[in-house]
């Protein structure tokens, strides 16, 4: 999956939120599955306009004489989505075909009025990695979204971990159980499914926890220099086996000044059992 893909994987991630795909029909089939198969929504088939039985990301299905003729117009009309269904956030999406017509999509935007709950992503990161596409949309996304919070001790986010990873949902659990241990509560899981209104209070918390740094440094950046939140990371890399699970518990630990031998303890007890099972 490359940065296209990466985009569209950021931008579906927020549960209550739109993804609008400026571009032909073809290319939203792959994000719309894997935004339905992977994500807590409840599923829904969708008709008529934009829609055609696809239950997310609308599409201006982009044709031939659009590539000659520009298809701004295509845009101005989707967007009436927002109105009529009173969306509180949109992302649009190009794509890479339909990049390359120069449609003014921001403008659009701004003459409907909606710029203050759309982020237009004005190119399609079909060149560059998934992690790119992923963090550089999200860091657009938070531009927008997040407003500011008074600060609250003992609270993270967790940001670098995207909804396509193998096996995310159960290593979110687990982490969520692990720092709850530690007396910890995440204010946000940013890019693997969190609300509109958990992103917009994501700048309460008093860190960030990266768990793949690979994919969020500009949403990093984003945070330390919009809100003076700072990233933890494990020289472990991500929390995944028990070793690398103790190193990230021991970098949250000694960042947060807290206490981490209980929650060792326990993992080191959950690592006997599994030992005695195998």
């Amino acid at each position: 999956m490359d940065g296209f893909i990466g985009s569209g994987v950021a931008a579906e991630s927020v549960l209550d939120a739109v993804t609008i795909l400026h571009g032909p029909g073809g290319c939203r089939i792959h994000l719309s599955r894997l935004s339905g198969r992977y994500l807590k929504r409840e599923f829904e088939i969708r008709e008529g306009d934009y829609f055609f039985r696809f239950e997310r990301v609308p599409c201006t299905f982009v044709d031939r004489d659009d590539y000659i003729y520009g298809a701004s117009e295509k845009i101005a009309s989707v967007l009436k989505i927002l109105e009529s269904e009173n969306t509180g956030f949109a992302t649009i999406l190009q794509s890479p075909g339909a990049s390359l017509i120069g449609d003014k999509l921001r403008d659009e935007v701004l003459r409907q009025g909606l710029d203050y709950k759309t982020a237009v992503m004005e190119t399609s990161f079909m060149s560059e990695k998934f992690s790119a596409g992923f963090d550089s949309t999200l860091a657009k996304m938070a531009g927008k979204i997040v407003k500011p919070c008074a600060k609250r001790k003992n609270t993270v986010n967790i940001i670098g971990l995207p909804f396509t990873a193998r096996g995310y949902y159960e290593l979110l659990r687990e982490l969520r159980y692990v720092l709850k241990r530690m007396g910890i509560e995440v204010v946000a899981a940013i890019g693997c499914g969190c609300t509109l209104d958990e992103f917009r209070r994501s700048s309460s918390a008093e860190f960030n926890i990266a768990i793949m740094p690979e994919y969020c440094p500009r949403l990093s950046d984003f945070f330390s220099e919009e809100y003076g939140i700072p990233t933890i990371r494990s020289e472990a890399g991500a929390p995944i086996g028990y070793y690398a699970m103790k190193s990230f518990v021991k970098a949250v630990a000694g960042s947060m000044d807290i206490d981490a031998g209980p929650v060792l303890d326990y993992l080191d007890e959950d690592r006997r059992m599994v030992d005695i099972a195998i």
